[in-house]
């Protein structure tokens, strides 16, 4: 998360030796531009005590992510099922809105 939002890694280090130990204490700074809803999620999520870090499912509560799931929220698509013999039925001596592509219909014939 902190990468995708920062576009950079929480930890950085000369070396791997000073990355592992950063990594270990659990010492970054948090990007300015960050919201401090953001920053807190960061934070629980960075926690280096396991017994302390959030969990997925408080994760998907969090402020932050509700916010961005409410945004994502669309009202349900209601899908109409179609009876194919009547929808047939309904165009028979009509004439086509295009003309089927020969090739096309060759090629989905020897398919099968």
């Amino acid at each position: 998360l902190y990468a995708m939002v920062s576009g950079c890694f929480p930890f950085q280090g000369a070396n791997n030796q000073e990355l592992c130990r950063k990594i270990v204490k659990g010492k970054f700074e948090c990007a300015s531009f960050m919201s401090l809803e953001c920053r807190d999620l960061v934070r629980r999520m960075l926690n280096v005590d396991p017994s302390r870090r959030i969990s997925l499912d408080d994760c998907t509560q969090h402020v932050w992510c509700r916010a961005a799931f409410r945004k994502l929220e669309r009202p349900p698509v209601h899908a109409h099922a179609i009876d194919c013999e009547e929808s047939v039925e309904s165009i028979d001596g009509a004439e086509p809105l295009v003309d089927p592509d020969d090739a096309l219909v060759d090629e989905t014939c020897r398919l099968g």
